[in-house]
């Protein structure tokens, strides 16, 4: 098992998106008009109803696109282009099957809390992954969207316990978890 790639969600589970927001808040009040900030936050809100996730360059993309000349788009996307993320690998929803190609590691697993998103990789990549649920956020305790959707490989309750990422939990032909 010394071969495996863990691949976790960021969002509301290692990285406090609220606090991202809140801090894009107080840029954007410090150095916009009430136009741009309405504007901006209206796109986000609904993006983040197409997509199911929080993306402040995909907004700001599509208020660029209302207006490629307006002045304050080329400062935002300077200002969230420099967010300070500590050099993580930030991949989007759609980008976990790629990363196949940067690192071809005998195993991975994927952790996230959104069922959708552990089901659509599986169905994509099969036993070449282990999925994850994560138990905390928004899905934790929402049955509506746990039983739509197939049961992950294994249940973790909270990223922060050291016990939940046992590597002998995530090897190849494990049993499924349990839904609960």
């Amino acid at each position: 098992m010394d071969d495996i790639v863990f691949l976790s969600d960021v969002d509301n589970a290692l990285l406090d998106n609220d606090m991202i927001q809140d801090e894009v808040s107080v840029h954007l009040a410090t150095c916009h008009s009430k136009a741009v900030r309405k504007r901006y936050w209206s796109i986000f809100k609904e993006l983040r109803g197409e997509l199911d996730y929080a993306h402040y360059l995909g907004a700001l993309e599509r208020y660029r696109s209302e207006d490629v000349h307006d002045p304050p788009i080329p400062e935002i996307t300077s200002w969230l282009a420099d967010y300070p993320l500590l050099g993580w690998l930030i991949l989007s929803d759609s980008d976990a099957v790629s990363i196949e190609r940067l690192d071809p590691a005998a195993h991975r697993v994927l952790t996230d809390h959104m069922p959708r998103i552990l089901a659509a990789v599986k169905v994509k990549c099969g036993d070449r992954i282990r999925t994850a649920f994560l138990r905390q956020g928004y899905y934790a305790n929402y049955h509506q969207a746990l039983a739509a959707y197939p049961l992950a490989d294994v249940q973790v309750e909270r990223i922060g316990d050291p016990a939940a990422f046992d590597h002998a939990r995530f090897g190849p032909n494990k049993e499924q978890g349990v839904r609960t």
